[in-house]
């Protein structure tokens, strides 16, 4: 992949049912910050409460790689209700698009005295 190649991402999470019934069905959104456009997916789930479950979203994050992105997750309309707490439910990141090329690094750690003895222990 090239720095202008532009590639899909699954934006995808963890959402918890904080709540006190089974999690049937939520609302998500994200966007990229400073963009105008909010892509909205309803998702289907048996969540119990206090049970985690993983989420992929239905629409992609189209992407150029080896540039950061600042974006936006949140929920809406558990259960097809108004959310009566809504402090648990956005999440804002960065994330950066991998090339898909890595580099082996190998440390390197050195001890260095000014010292001028023969019997130094390093």
């Amino acid at each position: 992949m090239n720095p202008t190649e532009i590639s899909p991402v699954t934006v995808t999470g963890i959402i918890k049912n904080s709540g006190t019934d089974t999690l049937k069905s939520v609302v998500v959104y994200w966007r990229v910050r400073g963009n105008s456009t909010v892509n909205r997916d309803t998702l289907s789930l048996s969540l119990p409460p206090q049970f985690a479950s993983s989420f992929s979203h239905g629409i992609n994050l189209v992407a150029i790689a080896g540039q950061f992105y600042d974006i936006e997750v949140w929920t809406s309309m558990p259960n097809g209700f108004v959310d009566g707490d809504n402090l648990n439910d956005s999440l804002k990141g960065q994330v950066f698009i991998m090339t898909g090329n890595t580099v082996q690094r190998n440390t390197i750690i050195e001890h260095f005295t000014t010292t001028l003895c023969r019997f130094c222990p390093w």
